[in-house]
């Protein structure tokens, strides 16, 4: 098949949902009233250019952070790049690691370029849109520095836009949610299987080897793990006709990272998957069965 466009990026991010439900009013609410006392970015992707409104400089804290997209599907990673790892290296590293795969995969010479990748940069997390929606979340600056806000929605990652933080303000951790999802480092996705079609969740990155992201794939009631999974590994241009309008997701959480994420879906059964490549085989994530079925309702 060919994958939802998120799922084909190798980007990696820089530094590139969810029982227990509380009524979608009362945590809508919750959600407004603190993203209005958090710094706050408004980013449109308009036929794949970026643009960021909202004060570039604030403090180390809660950001809230939306994305709108116009005319195709689009992706956003907020990041920060490690004293001495330019934007150049990073965009360097994810070239050589995409174009060093074969038949068999990624060359060892791609494998040492996304690990230096990943090694060289804190993936705060992101969002990801379909065409003509829009999506927010919250993340935490965790210190003082430079970060980046860039438009992930390709194979390379591009414009740039640079964040200046100061020192911390306000409060230092992420707003409660009514539940969390959590990718695991045995490549699984845990917490809540039950999740809000529209409401406010927290993506939890507890692995200790490999970042991840949340993907969302709408399907038909009874779809199996195994039949999206075959779906990924199958190169095909005609879609199965189980899947439905209705996807969304994160970009790229690092290893220990958490952020929020608010979305608004379709009620029904719902494919989680993470398309992240492997940093020990470059194989995406949910090829090595990192997808889970969940259901969204009211």
């Amino acid at each position: 098949m060919t994958r939802p466009s998120r799922t084909t990026t190798v980007v990696i991010a820089v530094a590139a949902a969810v029982a227990g439900l509380v009524s979608a009013g009362g945590a809508d609410a919750a959600t407004h009233a603190a993203a209005a006392r958090t710094p706050s970015l408004q980013a449109t992707i308009d036929n794949g250019q970026l643009q960021l409104t909202g004060n570039r400089t604030l403090p180390a804290g809660r950001l809230h952070l939306s994305l709108t997209s116009v005319g195709q599907e689009s992706t956003l990673q907020l990041g920060r790049l490690h004293k001495g790892y330019t934007w150049k290296d990073f965009r360097a590293d994810i070239r050589a690691f995409g174009k060093s795969f074969g038949p068999n995969g990624p060359s060892k010479s791609g494998l040492r370029h996304l690990n230096h990748a990943i090694d060289s940069t804190d993936q705060l997390g992101g969002l990801d849109a379909e065409a003509g929606g829009s999506t927010s979340g919250t993340f935490l600056l965790h210190r003082a520095g430079r970060y980046v806000v860039f438009n992930d929605s390709g194979n390379l990652p591009k414009q740039p836009q640079w964040l200046t933080v100061t020192a911390p303000a306000g409060p230092q951790h992420l707003p409660v949610t009514s539940v969390t999802v959590t990718a695991r480092t045995d490549r699984r996705f845990g917490g809540a299987s039950v999740l809000p079609a529209h409401g406010t969740i927290t993506f939890r990155n507890k692995s200790t080897e490999s970042p991840h992201f949340l993907g969302l794939l709408h399907v038909k009631e009874g779809t199996t793990r195994k039949q999206v999974i075959q779906a990924f590994s199958t190169q095909s241009p005609t879609q199965p006709d189980f899947i439905l309008p209705g996807s969304g997701g994160t970009d790229i959480v690092g290893k220990g990272r958490a952020q929020t994420f608010h979305y608004r879906l379709p009620v029904g059964e719902y494919a989680e998957f993470c398309f992240f490549p492997d940093p020990k085989t470059g194989m995406p994530h949910a090829l090595m069965g990192m997808v889970r079925i969940v259901h969204l309702e009211v």
